[in-house]
């Protein structure tokens, strides 16, 4: 039996639209209380961390989760205190695209996941993960999906664990929306320090995939789980062990919420009013 400490922590894009009315896919604002509830429902104690890249006023994290009742705490994006509160946020002063085509490009997803394993590094944490703030978890009843992985993850030797993500994406890679790392991979691998050197040396143009670098960086480490993780993109199949949805676009978010979500005890209605 393992044990350590755990924390989650969470990309925030600054999706504010009220939607993507192109794709009809349900965004990171949209999607935060579910995200939430769902974590909590088989996370109670884990500490959260959202880094948030200064979301425009009335679309943050914090004012949402509060709406939700939820007790919220912020800190600059440099902060390295451990939150009292349920949720802590790291605020960073810019606002940066997603920008997860290439990992060259410096855009707010790759640097908020590099700031997320920094603090769990910094904090002493010994199991961290980084669940998107559009990807919606959960697990079989009465079980902690972290403590399963984690499990999955160390009975295979290896130290990063996630799963091939799928939707058009060729080649070795790894999902970076949903993923386990132990700390001190992220010490021994030095990653933090490698991705500010890879931003130096190719901004004038290389380019390369955050999420097949971070498989290049992960190497001999990394666990594929696609076994015990069902797919995080479009396609639902609700018989793996851990069940995950992003992008979740209505015809996929209905039927995932009636099969998955049911422990919570509220209607879809009452997270997707405006949508439904």
């Amino acid at each position: 039996m393992w044990s350590g400490k755990k924390v989650i922590f969470a990309a925030y894009y600054c999706e504010w639209r009220a939607k993507d009315r192109k794709h009809k896919f349900t965004n990171a604002y949209e999607c935060l209380p579910l995200w939430y509830d769902l974590i909590r429902a088989r996370e109670p104690d884990v500490p959260i961390v959202i880094i948030d890249s200064n979301s425009p006023k009335g679309f943050t994290p914090e004012e949402n989760l509060r709406k939700h009742g939820v007790d919220v705490a912020v800190a600059p994006a440099k902060w390295l205190g451990k939150f009292t509160t349920d949720v802590g946020v790291l605020k960073y002063p810019d606002n940066l695209p997603k920008g997860m085509g290439s990992v060259a490009r410096y855009g707010g997803g790759p640097r908020a996941e590099m700031r997320g394993l920094h603090y769990a590094l910094e904090n002493k944490f010994d199991y961290a993960v980084h669940i998107e703030g559009d990807v919606l978890v959960t697990c079989m009843e009465g079980v902690s999906w972290f403590d399963y992985l984690i499990r999955i993850m160390l009975q295979n030797d290896k130290r990063v664990l996630s799963r091939y993500p799928g939707f058009g994406v060729v080649g070795k890679c790894m999902e970076t929306g949903f993923y386990v790392v132990s700390t001190d991979w992220i010490r021994d691998s030095n990653i933090i320090r490698w991705y500010a050197k890879v931003k130096r040396e190719r901004s004038m143009g290389q380019k390369e995939r955050f999420e097949d670098w971070m498989c290049k960086m992960a190497g001999t480490d990394y666990f594929e789980a696609n076994e015990f993780i069902s797919m995080p993109r479009i396609g639902i199949d609700f018989n793996f062990p851990v069940s995950t949805l992003t992008h979740a676009m209505e015809d996929k978010l209905v039927p995932f919420f009636n099969k998955k979500c049911q422990h919570l005890g509220k209607p879809v209605e009452t997270y997707f009013g405006s949508i439904f």
